[in-house]
């Protein structure tokens, strides 16, 4: 028996993970989230890591969040970022909780501590870059965005049309 007849083959399916994992380690994006958004104790997958599957899961395939552990399913945890245990954790309740700590958070800081390592990690040329964040087109009758309070915060208000305020 050669060495090749010991050699196995397997076929891993890894998408563009690889690259969106090099980009989100580069920007340190998982230990800015973790430092932001609290964990509760004995919890099997940080908020931090479900947020950045969201935000992979949006880039790639914008999956509802009852879809989220299917999507990912047929993912390797590794490929992922998480252990076994985090993946079948992963759940759109556990999606839901994780929206609702980030909601919560000082969301400022943590945009701007991103921000600001985007600039110095890449090299940004801030003369050249235009953020014109006026405008978000909704599809759907949103009922419940009215600019009302929630736990303290100031939630967006849809409307048709150029509002003013």
């Amino acid at each position: 028996m050669s060495d090749l007849d010991s050699l196995q083959h397997r076929t891993q399916f890894l998408g563009p993970f690889p690259i969106l994992r090099h980009y989100a380690a580069r920007l340190r994006l998982r230990e800015i989230l973790a430092a932001h958004l609290p964990a509760p104790p004995g919890t099997r997958l940080h908020p931090a890591d479900t947020l950045l599957l969201l935000a992979d899961n949006i880039q790639i395939s914008r999956m509802p969040l009852y879809g989220l552990s299917g999507w990912a399913e047929p993912y390797r945890p590794e490929v992922l970022g998480l252990t076994p245990g985090a993946m079948t954790a992963l759940n759109d309740d556990r999606a839901a909780r994780a929206l609702d700590t980030l909601f919560d958070a000082d969301r400022a800081s943590l945009l701007t501590e991103v921000v600001v390592r985007a600039v110095r990690e890449f090299h940004v040329d801030l003369d050249r870059v235009h953020n014109d964040s006026t405008t978000l087109t909704l599809h759907g009758a949103y009922r419940r965005a009215d600019g009302r309070t929630v736990r303290g915060k100031r939630t967006v208000r849809a409307a048709l049309g150029a509002q003013q305020g």
